[in-house]
């Protein structure tokens, strides 16, 4: 009995623990951005993890201190916003804390317009480290012919309903304590 209840309390633990990662840092041969006026990374959704808790790119030194702007769609042109962001630039890691719930199997967009800057900007691969989606480039128009690039880039995805684990684990307990109580009454 005391084994099922601490296995049953372990398996609700891990399930409400779940959650996805993308990163593509270990792909990242070196590249630049450099003289484009905006940039994107498409995104596929996962079937079960669909909450974006968060993303994160990387940006060249040249480019710290400046605004840009950071938005993420449904669609590469005439989408919804679904996030929108204003940010000033640091060298290296620029983290957006987003905590959309997206459809599961989606494709998204995160772009970026660097505000008129065609100097370097964004961290990209030439080495397809992601095959979920594709990086873009955008100059008077957004280029889709990347199919073999993408942005060095981290997201975090989590289950947007996880089992509240205190609620859950208790119910649980009762449960199986009311179930203890009756076998030993049977038995009496």
């Amino acid at each position: 009995m005391i084994r099922s209840t601490i296995f049953a309390l372990a398996t609700l633990a891990a399930s409400a623990a779940s959650a996805l990662t993308i990163d593509t840092n270990p792909t990242w041969d070196g590249s630049i951005n450099d003289g484009w006026d905006g940039s994107g990374q498409s995104l596929t959704v996962d079937l079960l993890e669909t909450q974006l808790d968060d993303i994160s790119f990387y940006f060249a030194e040249e480019s710290a201190g400046l605004t840009f702007d950071f938005t993420i769609t449904d669609a590469l042109t005439g989408g919804n916003v679904l996030f929108s962001s204003s940010f000033v630039v640091t060298s290296g890691i620029n983290t957006f804390l987003t905590n959309l719930d997206l459809s599961p199997g989606s494709l998204v967009y995160a772009l970026f317009d660097y505000n008129g800057f065609s100097g370097e900007t964004a961290h990209f691969s030439y080495t397809n480290g992601y095959t979920g989606g594709q990086s873009f480039f955008e100059s008077g128009g957004w280029a889709t012919d990347f199919t073999t690039l993408d942005h060095r880039f981290v997201a975090n995805f989590s289950d947007p309903s996880p089992i509240p684990l205190p609620a859950g684990g208790l119910l649980l307990i009762g449960a199986l304590g009311g179930l203890a109580a009756l076998r030993r009454r049977k038995v009496a």
